[in-house]
């Protein structure tokens, strides 16, 4: 019996939100938080679908999938995936630990675990592994995917999960995946530096990218937008690839980001009682900065400042019920392990 199971970790973005739909660069990284999707040969002739997660646990005919596949966007993926790959009926089970509330990439985790699941399976009757071409064709389907229910999508948090670590990505949209550049980081600085806080709430990501998206584009200042996230990216960059803090280094993030909120913080969506609080704390844009991330709204916000500079924002953030996430650096990306006939296989997807 063939068997193989795919992790697909979270994604974070750190900055370049709005500016990476016009093919500028954006900052993110993966944090374990993990969605798992396996896959193994069925006991009957019918495609089963265990998770938890999104729908009760169903059985279906080719036919029965195809005609539900066209209802229901979970399923939609699922069918396509097994349409592309030429997949036999079998049994997938979808485990998720990555929070829906956080903007963490839940639904792109989805849409990659599937297609690359799908695609890894039938090679596994030839022990064969998988080629980065092949990779990247599977998760180029996950992003048509995803550009089919979001059209405004770029596809960095699928370019994200997939490569792990932190990285610099350009993603265009003739060419995608673009640009990408995997930095070199001093994972315990990065910790010490970048603090993720969530409110538990989320948000409709949709309707807060268009709707932000739409404002951005008829407030006056998106070139200047543009401006700050693109050096935004270059500094902190910079500073999670060095070896020590620069005060000037510092200091320029700080107004550079102060900068880039204040236009954010006349969007629609922007987090106003959260904001209201943080502004009224000492050292803001001095010593510490925040800043949405993702599509903005409940997701998440971040903090980028020294921890002992921290203590009264940490307050803040607790009285108004937001948890600040304890995280690691994801460096592997998407991996997977397999079996077929007593051969095991387990490795990172891209290396």
């Amino acid at each position: 019996m063939r068997k193989i199971q795919v992790c697909v970790p979270s994604k974070v973005m750190i900055v370049g939100e709005y500016a990476v739909l016009e093919g500028e660069p954006c900052l993110s990284t993966c944090i374990p938080p993990a969605l798992f999707v396996h896959l193994e040969d069925s006991n009957n002739e019918k495609y089963q679908i265990e998770s938890k997660d999104w729908y009760e646990n169903k059985s279906f005919d080719y036919f029965e999938l195809q005609k539900v596949a066209q209802k229901y966007y979970f399923y939609k993926i699922f069918y396509n995936a097994i349409k592309e790959y030429q997949i036999g009926p079998v049994k997938m089970t979808i485990d998720s630990k990555i929070p829906s509330y956080a903007g963490f990439g839940s639904s792109s985790a989805l849409r990659l675990g599937i297609n690359l699941a799908c695609s890894l399976f039938n090679k596994l009757s030839y022990a064969e592994k998988p080629t980065t071409k092949e990779t990247w064709t599977a998760a180029k389907s996950a992003f048509l995917d995803q550009k089919f229910l979001q059209s405004n999508a770029s596809g960095y948090d699928i370019i994200t999960q997939l490569h792990g670590g932190v990285i610099v990505t350009s993603p265009l949209q003739e060419a995608w995946p673009g640009k990408i550049n995997k930095l070199s980081v001093n994972e315990n600085r990065v910790r010490n530096f970048l603090h993720i806080y969530l409110g538990g709430k989320g948000s409709q990501t949709k309707k807060v990218l268009n709707d932000t998206h739409q404002w951005l584009k008829d407030c006056g200042e998106y070139k200047s937008f543009l401006t700050y996230s693109s050096c935004l990216v270059a500094k902190i960059s910079h500073i999670l690839s060095t070896e020590s803090y620069c005060s000037q280094s510092l200091g320029e993030l700080f107004s550079l980001n102060q900068k880039h909120r204040k236009i954010l913080a006349r969007s629609p969506h922007f987090p106003h009682l959260l904001a209201g609080k943080l502004n009224g704390i000492e050292g803001l844009d001095k010593k510490w900065t925040y800043k949405t991330t993702g599509a903005g709204g409940e997701d998440a916000v971040l903090v980028f400042g020294k921890k002992e500079e921290l203590e009264e924002v940490n307050t803040v953030f607790e009285n108004l019920g937001w948890r600040k996430e304890e995280y690691t650096i994801d460096n592997k990306g998407v991996h997977y392990s397999a079996s077929y006939e007593g051969i095991q296989d387990e490795k990172a997807l891209l290396c």
